[in-house]
């Protein structure tokens, strides 16, 4: 008796096939997998590490203090700044004492500014100063309020060159003793950026029957 299967055809059967070799899954030895435990979690510290490292040289060099010799530079630089601070005070200083300072418009100065000359010698002649208080030479000459034998007095010197911050002694001497006088010399500069001449007032006494 024989067995027949229905729908098959003999042709699909392939005389000496094979079944094939599926994979069979292995199996790796416990020491193995802790090896390679180990270098995982020694690769991942060395990549924290590194990522900490470049943080690192970041920040510092944000902050200016990766490169070599940046100690000097900083010391160079605070002592700069320092130097830098110094002039800018004491030109503050300067220009404040300038602007405090008021800047005298008139050059030439008369002291003092009124003279009695009187009949006795020690009178008769007297000794004004004439100080230049401009920042240049000056040339000056006296002018009169009354010319000849009515102005009553006479000056040595009359005129004459005065340097910055200089002074001159100007002697004043009665002419006249029998009739008294009074008027006025000024003394004026030979520039306008001088300003204004000052004056001095004088008088004389008279000496009739002394």
């Amino acid at each position: 008796m024989s067995t027949e299967f229905p729908n098959h055809d003999p042709a699909d059967t392939i005389v000496g096939e094979v079944p094939p070799d599926w994979p069979t899954q292995r199996h790796q030895p416990p020491i193995r997998r802790q090896v390679n435990a180990m270098l995982f979690f020694i690769s991942l510290a060395a990549n924290i590490i590194l990522l900490l490292s470049l943080f690192a040289l970041v920040v510092l060099g944000r902050n200016g203090l990766l490169a070599p010799g940046n100690s000097a530079a900083n010391g160079n630089l605070a002592s700069a700044n320092a130097t830098t601070s110094a002039h800018s005070a004491s030109a503050t200083a300067a220009s404040r004492a300038s602007s405090s300072t008021p800047v005298n418009a008139n050059w030439l100065e008369v002291t003092p500014s009124q003279i009695q000359l009187g009949c006795s010698n020690n009178q008769q002649t007297q000794t004004i100063m004439l100080a230049n208080s401009g920042p240049n030479q000056l040339h000056w000459h006296a002018v009169l309020s009354r010319t000849g034998d009515r102005a009553g007095v006479s000056l040595s010197p009359d005129q004459g060159n005065l340097n910055a911050g200089a002074s001159v002694a100007i002697q004043v001497q009665d002419r006249f003793h029998t009739n008294g006088q009074q008027g006025t010399i000024r003394f004026v500069p030979d520039t306008s950026a001088a300003g204004a001449a000052p004056s001095l007032s004088y008088s004389t006494a008279g000496c009739e029957g002394n």
